[in-house]
């Protein structure tokens, strides 16, 4: 899986204030769950392209990680 370099690189949305909600949220959560989110997020940036029910597109080049927490 690992091939030594990212295929597609994860980014976290930024407000023009400089928040990041969806990594505010993973910081919220108990740290077996940020796991969970982790490893799926690393599986879709080395292993890309992935499909369902792992990532889907939400359009304009935007991908949603669908973990199952």
């Amino acid at each position: 899986m690992n091939s030594g370099f990212k295929r597609l690189p994860a980014y976290f949305y930024r407000s023009e204030g400089g928040r990041e909600p969806v990594r505010e949220w993973l910081k919220g959560l108990d740290r077996e769950d940020r796991k969970v989110v982790g490893e799926d997020i690393k599986d879709i940036e080395f292993s890309w392209p992935t499909g369902m029910p792992l990532v889907r597109s939400i359009g304009r080049e935007l991908w949603e990680v669908r973990s199952r927490l």
